[in-house]
């Protein structure tokens, strides 16, 4: 019962409301994004959008839409999203080893790592309460004449819907689209389960956008055989009572849309789980948005929304909590012929803040001692370590190795690990693991050829994303990877033709302290270093913790090849200059390395 005893039909669940019936609490930080990657790409088309740069965001989509509504609050033209259906599978994303030259490397394996868990914890209740607390953002970040279509399976469909119902309201409920993908799921106990739902809302009841003409349904044969003539002009008609009635453009656009399944050897397939096909994309696209409006995915998956709306002239707001995602998506932009400039970013140290503050009651920052001793503790117990006292800049120990845990709050710099090894040298220790979130990128040059400094033997480890992520702890799924180890040249080449010479950067070597973390069946299928890389770029004059790629190189499906060695570039002018050499790696980890550069 509600105010003047109006009452209304909601969807009820556990966890839903607290006790005495208040919703239950959501997150409302407000948090920064931090500016990662800037790929400045077609000048002349950035221009005319006013030097806006399309934003493509890693991190958690619920922190990621409180930080955006501040400058995004209605203004978002189109939403699509594709979020997990609550099946309770893990999806795996596979990518080839190697090149693909020789026989021998088109045999190799692929390397397997998990795209995302297609779960919320506690079932039904968990998955609806993860929409319940995304979908009011969403629609805050609308336009007014903006829509919003999210994307199904048929086992939770009329669940959200009523979610849907009652946040959007039944009146901005524009159809229940059912997309019939035609992939067989044979059964003889009951129909075939071959389809998806997708919710179209909008944001106003009386107001959205909807451009008919644009996804005209085709006519079926036996039309076009009655419109059997043809005028002067091209268009077809009959003959009806002595006059022409004239064929129409295309048919009303239905509701059940018969699209195929994206086929693992098609074009577009980036092997990606659960991708969508570009055909689908375009068509609610082009039905719901003009050239210039902004479409935003907050579960952005491969890439195909932000593809499609690159090809359709539309600007764009990417998001997804999984580094293969934004790893596929980054490369899959930039295959594109006239892609427009676009920055990557993250929420960096401020979502640490906020799941430290979460997980350890910590607040807004880490002050206490106590505060201190249970994140250690806790980084510690997943990294199979035990903790240690008594010690300033040593935490814990592994199998003979002194361990120092990172601050989430800050990169790991070469003073504390120079700390570290010297409070190891204290205790005749030769082994050191350096745990770190991020890292400073002189802090590889610490390590000589042998990886080792002062007699010390180092290993920098990454403290993964998945540390933060409930579901990945539950499963034992956190995995931290070694940093690898980056040696890369600057050459200069002179000719008499220019004052100033010019520069290329060559890969020499790339390695991954391999440990137990790789099986011996996988170490011996890499053949040699390269095969670890399936990306690298180079920032020529690298200012301001943003990494500008000026020169790109990748792996994709479809060709396996890398080159080694950058193309020449020419600087206007004399100085000197921070060349920073970027490697993302087969495990979707960055490895970075700076260079000086006298020209």
């Amino acid at each position: 019962m509600g105010k003047k005893g109006i009452t209304k039909t909601e969807l009820v669940w556990p966890g839903k409301y607290q006790e005495g019936g208040t919703p239950s609490a959501t997150s409302r930080a407000q948090l920064s994004l931090s500016l990662r990657e800037c790929f400045t790409r077609n000048r002349k088309r950035e221009a005319s959008q006013q030097q806006w740069h399309n934003k493509l965001i890693w991190g958690d989509n619920l922190l990621v839409m409180h930080t955006l509504l501040e400058e995004f609050a209605g203004k978002v033209d189109l939403i699509y999203i594709d979020p997990p259906f609550a099946t309770g599978e893990d999806f795996i994303f596979s990518s080839p080893i190697g090149d693909g030259e020789s026989e021998e490397s088109q045999l190799q394996p692929v390397i397997q790592e998990k795209a995302y868990h297609d779960t919320w914890g506690r079932g039904l209740s968990a998955y609806l309460s993860m929409l319940w607390q995304r979908l009011p953002l969403l629609r805050a970040l609308l336009s007014d004449t903006g829509s919003i279509y999210v994307h199904l399976g048929w086992e939770v469909s009329g669940y959200v819907q009523l979610l849907m119902n009652e946040i959007f309201g039944e009146n901005c409920r524009q159809n229940i689209i059912i997309y019939n993908y035609g992939k067989f799921h044979h059964s003889k106990e009951r129909w075939k389960r071959d389809f998806d739902v997708i919710l179209f809302y909008s944001k106003n009841p009386t107001t959205w956008t909807f451009n008919h003409d644009a996804v005209l349904d085709e006519y079926r044969e036996r039309t076009e055989i009655r419109f059997g003539k043809v005028d002067e002009a091209g268009k077809r008609y009959k003959i009806v009572k002595g006059r022409r009635v004239y064929r129409q453009e295309g048919v009303t656009p239905s509701s059940v849309w018969r699209l195929s399944h994206l086929q693992m050897n098609a074009v577009e397939s980036l092997g990606y789980p659960t991708q969508k096909t570009e055909g689908l994309l375009t068509k609610i696209i082009a039905a719901s948005s003009h050239p210039g409006d902004l479409i935003a995915d907050f579960f952005c998956g491969s890439g195909t929304t932000l593809a499609v709306a690159e090809n359709l002239g539309r600007r764009w707001i990417g998001c997804d909590v999984g580094r293969f995602a934004i790893h596929t998506t980054r490369k899959r932009l930039l295959s594109l012929a006239d892609c427009a400039s676009f920055d990557v970013l993250d929420l960096g140290e401020d979502e640490r803040q906020v799941w430290l503050s979460t997980t350890f009651g910590a607040g807004e920052k880490i002050c206490s001692g106590r505060e201190l001793s249970a994140y250690r503790a806790f980084v510690l117990q997943l990294y199979g370590a035990q903790p240690i006292g008594g010690l300033a800049y040593l935490h814990g120990k592994k199998s003979g190795a002194m361990v120092r845990i990172g601050t989430v709050g800050a990169p790991v710099t070469r003073v504390e690990i120079e700390e570290a090894i010297g409070e190891c040298l204290k205790l005749k220790q030769s082994k050191l693991h350096v745990l770190g979130w991020e890292w400073e990128v002189s802090v590889d040059t610490l390590r000589d050829p042998e990886g080792e400094t002062r007699g010390v033997k180092i290993h920098f480890i990454q403290i993964p994303r998945e540390v933060m992520e409930r579901q990945a702890r539950e499963k034992g799924e956190v995995q931290f990877l070694p940093l690898a180890s980056l040696m890369v040249e600057v050459e200069i080449q002179r000719d008499d033709s220019h004052a100033i010479p010019l520069a290329k950067v060559a890969l020499k070597d790339f390695s991954i302290p391999q440990g137990t973390l790789f099986s011996r069946r996988f170490r011996a299928q890499i053949k040699r270093w390269s095969d670890y890389i399936d990306y690298w770029a180079v920032d020529w004059d690298f200012q301001d913790d943003t990494f500008t790629p000026r020169w790109v190189t990748y792996r994709t499906r479809k060709d396996r090849t890398l080159a080694l060695t950058s193309v020449p570039h020419r600087y206007d002018r004399a100085g000197t200059y921070r060349v920073l050499v970027k490697v993302v790696d087969i495990f979707g980890s960055e490895t970075s390395r700076e260079i000086k550069v006298n020209v």
